[in-house]
């Protein structure tokens, strides 16, 4: 049975052309992508309830309009439901609709990543032999159809190592083994049915970046028919374990050369997979013997947004906007602002834990350089440091003078949140979030 998918008005003038957002957990909320559409575009959001947030998302729409429930329908069904309604443009901020979007841009002949592109920035797998093929960057590597396949790839691949999923985002399942034995523990304490990547564990060198920051940062940058431009280079600051980012600044300690350097890297990547149109995030490791490919993702990275926004930049959802409607001209305003935007990130234990209490977020708040602290979890919550990004305690906001400021307050807040946890091993489901 299908509906019609009625059209603004708006949508039929020149002023305001129609744009299509498949809508999923992502980067981008809802209220995010229609303020960067103001005087650009009239935006309507394809959503399924059965994705993670998609009772909140269906709530929001039904009160706010704008929104367009395509529960259970294939992208050939969408496609024909949207052909002839005058859709100009289409993308999304989800890393797990990307697949999914590219079937429906290619159907409707509109811009976005084609099917084989998507699948390529979908599976790390399928990008890493890409990444190979054009010399890009060569990183040993292995797929195998489940945790059972392993320990062979690891022989293979040597190490250290890092496993993760090959479709996945926000570091989930994504670990560090160092010998037949440690993966042995961490397959024991850990559900991993999927299919999985065994590569190369890239070995960094934060001598150039210093030694108070991560030894990787992520090149942020839009396409427009194969013309790729960066709009920014964030700095991060080093990984929890597993593999959990703990924070991210703008600007990057590499100053213009390193981050030419870098931005050079991403746009060959990004040639190599095949990337024309749309942002993209490639994260990149900052090595003894230069910088390497860690990964490409075909959307707008998690919380870039915001720190590019503070820094005076034009807003990175805008960008992706523009891209999908075919803006060729490749110009935006780069930041500006003075000082250092940041944000960082509070990461739980390692250990599954449940959360007895939470204390220190007025005084958290109260720092200089502090604009705003957001936190999700409460008394009872279960967190899990397998989850990823989804783990954390809770993200500082802020601007200060200088890096060497930024440092002295990441300490600080650290310290200034206190939460305690259940001492027994926990277990129901982490609080949800977008």
């Amino acid at each position: 049975m299908t509906h019609a998918i009625p059209v603004p008005e708006s949508a039929t003038t020149d002023e305001a052309p129609l744009l299509a957002v498949v809508y999923a957990v992502g980067s981008a909320s809802p209220i995010e992508i229609l303020r960067a559409a103001q005087g650009l575009c009239t935006v309507v959001f394809l959503f399924d309830r059965g994705d993670v947030d998609g009772e909140m998302a269906a709530e929001f729409f039904e009160e706010f309009g704008g929104g367009r429930d395509v529960t259970g329908q294939s992208a050939e069904a969408v496609a024909e439901l949207l052909a002839g309604r005058n859709v100009a443009g289409i993308t999304t901020f989800s890393e797990f609709k990307l697949t999914y979007t590219a079937a429906l841009s290619t159907a409707l002949r509109l811009l976005f990543h084609n099917p084989v592109v998507a699948e390529r920035l979908s599976n790390k797998a399928s990008q890493r032999g890409c990444l190979a093929a054009a010399e890009v960057d060569s990183v040993r590597f292995r797929k195998v159809p489940s945790a059972e396949g392993v320990p062979v790839a690891l022989d293979e691949v040597g190490f250290p190592a890092v496993v993760k999923p090959t479709v996945g985002a926000a570091s989930r399942n994504a670990f560090r083994v160092d010998s037949t034995q440690h993966w042995k523990t961490i397959a024991d304490g850990h559900s991993l049915s999927e299919e999985l990547i065994v590569e190369q564990f890239l070995v960094g060198d934060t001598s150039k970046a210093g030694d108070a920051w991560g030894d990787y940062v992520s090149v942020e940058a839009v396409s427009v028919n194969g013309q790729h431009a960066c709009f920014a280079v964030l700095g991060k600051t080093p990984l929890a374990p597993p593999f959990r980012e703990s924070g991210m600044f703008y600007p990057s300690t590499l100053g213009v050369t390193g981050d030419d350097e870098v931005c050079r890297l991403a746009a060959r990547a990004l040639d190599a997979i095949g990337v024309r149109n749309g942002v993209t995030q490639t994260e990149v490791k900052l090595t003894s013997s230069g910088p390497r490919v860690i990964e490409v993702n075909g959307r707008l990275g998690g919380y870039v947004a915001d720190i590019v926004r503070r820094s005076g930049g034009e807003d990175p959802v805008r960008l992706a906007l523009r891209a999908a409607l075919g803006d060729g001209q490749l110009e935006f305003q780069r930041p500006t602002a003075s000082g250092v935007a940041f944000q960082i990130f509070l990461p739980a234990p390692v250990e599954r834990s449940r959360i007895k209490a939470v204390a220190g977020l007025d005084d958290l708040r109260a720092l200089d350089g502090v604009d705003s602290v957001w936190t999700g979890v409460r008394p009872g919550d279960v967190i899990d440091a397998a989850d990823g990004t989804r783990s954390y305690l809770g993200i500082v906001h802020g601007h200060v003078p200088d890096h060497d400021a930024l440092a002295g307050l990441i300490t600080l807040a650290r310290q200034t949140l206190e939460v305690e946890f259940s001492p027994a091993a926990a277990t129901g489901q982490l609080p949800s979030r977008e």
